[in-house]
């Protein structure tokens, strides 16, 4: 309403980046009768796997391909597109974040390991601090602190594993991401560069 209110009306594409958008967001535009053209959470890549992985890219730019999607149910296009220069990237801080993340948590298991590690709270709050300054690469990785008591003696064990799958996935969707427009435009490649010109 704002910004009809201040830009008008008229028969207009609402380009929209992917982290201003909201499903209300879109609700509300359906409902003024609204185009808009918007870029989706990189959450929603996981329900195009499939589409992802498979055949028919089409080349846009130099290293970027698109392939379009058609929601079954109608009224909505999808727009896969991958670059391989932010695949690139994307992967080579993933890299950085995932060997910080290894060399410390190693640390903390090989002090547990000689014992020297015996508070479970404090050895947690550090676990948390080393997950949260490397948040990339956190949900890779399940690490579990169990404690026994011997004697006297408490010691603590770190358990440490990485999760190849997300890994294997984050590899693949990697500088991947989707367009989601209500445009009857069927032509991925004037779809994505209508988003790029204008974003």
């Amino acid at each position: 309403m704002a910004m009809e209110s201040k830009y008008g009306k008229a028969n207009r594409i609402w380009v929209i980046d992917r982290g201003m958008v909201s499903e209300d967001n879109i609700k509300f535009m359906r409902q003024r009768g609204a185009r808009y053209l918007v870029g989706t959470p990189k959450s929603m890549l996981k329900k195009f796997e499939r589409e992802l992985l498979g055949k028919g890219w089409e080349e846009v730019h130099p290293g970027v391909e698109v392939k379009i999607c058609p929601r079954p149910e109608g009224g909505e296009t999808f727009v896969l597109c991958r670059s391989e220069g932010r695949k690139d990237k994307e992967t080579a801080i993933l890299n950085r974040f995932i060997v910080r993340l290894e060399a410390g948590l190693g640390k903390l298991k090989e002090l547990a390991d000689k014992g020297k590690l015996r508070d479970r709270q404090k050895a947690e709050r550090r676990i948390g601090r080393l997950l949260e300054r490397n948040s990339r690469a956190a949900s890779l990785f399940t690490v579990t602190v169990t404690e026994t008591t011997v004697g006297k003696d408490n010691r603590l064990a770190v358990d440490i594993r990485k999760n190849e799958d997300r890994y294997q996935w984050a590899l693949q969707s990697g500088g991947s991401y989707i367009l989601r427009t209500n445009w009857t435009e069927a032509d991925p490649k004037t779809i994505w560069k209508r988003y790029i010109q204008l974003t």
